[in-house]
């Protein structure tokens, strides 16, 4: 089994093309009146593709990406988690995407090496 993935668009004009990387989603408890704070020092990583301020149980949501799992462990690990205000992560790492439009999980790519999907 490969290595757990989620499609993201690349950007290049005139292709329908889009890389396969391992995404987590990051649910983040923070110090009480923090979540701004907290939400300004994420976007500041390169690899935090969204952040969302939420209701609920937690207060901040994340979608993190890395070539590798294991980039993507140290990610979290050594950056989201030790920012300042930070209380408590916890991450999902996602399997699978599907396109809402065209109701058809993405496939995993190779531990190894970006994938494209066509």
């Amino acid at each position: 089994m490969g290595t757990p993935c989620v499609a993201l668009d690349i950007g290049h004009a005139n292709t329908n093309q889009r890389i396969c990387m391992p995404t987590g989603w990051v649910l983040i408890n923070t110090e009480i009146g923090s979540e701004t704070d907290v939400l300004k020092e994420l976007v500041k990583i390169e690899e935090v593709q969204e952040v969302h301020s939420t209701y609920g149980v937690y207060d901040i949501v994340a979608r993190v990406t890395g070539d590798t799992m294991e980039k993507l462990k140290e990610i979290v690990t050594n950056r989201v988690r030790r920012l300042n205000n930070v209380k408590s992560t916890l991450t999902m790492i996602a399997v699978e995407e599907a396109d809402a439009t065209d109701k058809q999980p993405r496939t995993e790519m190779d531990s190894n090496s970006a994938q494209f999907v066509l």
